[in-house]
């Protein structure tokens, strides 16, 4: 799923646009009520420029507040809002038998489903059903040119809110699964592309340390190089050079701490009970247990620990000769 930065930041977008667009409306409606509405009883003008005031520093200071404000607090205040000021406008407008201004509430509908998803889409419809309730009611009471009381006049309104509100609000929940399916498939490709990196840089030093290997005849000096080598890419304390043959270990080569005084260059002792009988053990496939207990995961990445691996498995020249860590 998508992180919560992202998820806000996908929010404030849409806060952003919708207040945008909430800004053309204020013009609409200034034109709608100005120009092309006419015939109003008494007093209703006024009341629809005042509604139409209202609408307009509304709308501002929502523009303003969406671009610093939590955009899930400017979305549910934007929400009652624009609610408020259709039914503001379709309240007054209902003298006109058949006047469309109730049908505006589609549009708190899709802003809805937008913020909220399917669950929202849903809902809100169904707490517009009284509303749409007292507007017919109040179209009834207070202008008698019409017919009565039409339930249809509730039912339809109603049933076109929730079937909106369905498709939109399913369209939105299939739009963040597939934006959470695609922001999942680029971590991985981040993560493989990272990982094939380090593979790279892997090998590249592995070819390295071979190539210090091979660089001399001379073991010391050899040595030496790989041992310089393998410190940049396996941090090690000391590295040790042990040939073994039959029973018996000898220290070939030994770079890092206490070489003059542990197991230095020239020494032996059994193989019986020591790490190289281990090694000797392992096949040159499968990377034996031992090696994993013996280089902790948790202390360092995968690609050191399979280089450590290879290290502690590697045969020098013909001998049964192994390299510990």
């Amino acid at each position: 799923m998508p992180t919560e930065s992202a998820r806000l930041a996908r929010l404030r977008g849409a806060e952003i646009w919708i207040a945008r667009v909430r800004l053309g409306a204020v013009v609409f409606g200034v034109l709608e009520v100005g120009l092309l509405s006419t015939g109003y009883p008494s007093g209703y003008e006024t009341y629809a420029w005042l509604v139409t005031g209202v609408f307009g520093v509304g709308a501002i200071l929502l523009f303003a507040a969406s671009k610093g404000v939590d955009p899930r607090v400017v979305g549910l205040v934007a929400l009652l809002f624009d609610t408020a000021a259709i039914a503001g406008y379709a309240t007054l407008y209902s003298y006109e038998y058949g006047s469309p201004t109730r049908w505006a509430l589609i549009f708190v509908v899709v802003e809805a489903a937008l913020r909220y998803g399917l669950l929202g889409a849903l809902a809100l419809p169904v707490v517009l059903l009284p509303y749409l309730v007292f507007a017919e009611w109040w179209r009834v009471h207070h202008f008698h040119a019409g017919p009565g009381f039409i339930w249809d006049r509730v039912a339809f309104p109603f049933g076109v809110f929730l079937i909106t509100g369905a498709i939109v609000g399913w369209l939105v929940r299939q739009l963040e699964h597939e934006a959470a399916l695609a922001q999942a498939r680029a971590r991985e490709a981040e993560t493989l592309r990272d990982e094939l990196g380090r593979r790279v840089d892997l090998l590249d030093a592995a070819n390295r340390c071979a190539r210090a290997l091979a660089s001399s005849l001379e073991l010391d000096q050899a040595f030496g190089a790989f041992s310089r080598e393998l410190r940049g890419l396996v941090p090690f304390e000391r590295v040790t050079l042990v040939l073994v043959e039959g029973e018996r270990a000898e220290v070939m080569a030994v770079a890092g701490r206490g070489t003059d005084r542990v197991f230095p260059p020239g020494s032996a002792r059994p193989v019986r009970g020591s790490v190289s009988r281990r090694c000797s053990k392992a096949s040159s496939s499968t990377a034996p247990p031992w090696i994993h207990r013996t280089i902790p995961r948790k202390r360092i990445s995968s690609g050191w620990a399979c280089a450590a691996e290879c290290l502690l498995r590697c045969r020098w020249a013909r001998g049964r000769s192994e390299c510990s860590v």
